[in-house]
């Protein structure tokens, strides 16, 4: 559980402060893959995918890459 101690813009301090509770899961399941290739010494190619998840909680990332040496 993580608190943050927030308030609105321009208010004081008494009247517009809060606290921002967010719970976090308590078991995280996390995957990687990845797959990169070459062709000869000038081109080079990479995907990336990630996952955490639990129930609930879900967390995707998708990258690719693409290189040209000249």
């Amino acid at each position: 559980t993580i608190t943050t101690p927030m308030a609105f813009r321009d208010a004081a301090t008494a009247n517009g402060s809060f606290d921002a509770v967010t719970d976090g899961p308590p078991l995280l399941g996390r995957l990687n893959l990845g797959l990169q290739l070459y062709k000869g010494k000038a081109i080079e190619a990479r995907a990336e995918y990630g996952l955490q998840a639990d129930s609930g909680y879900w967390d995707q990332r998708v990258g690719a890459k693409l290189l040209y040496r000249f």
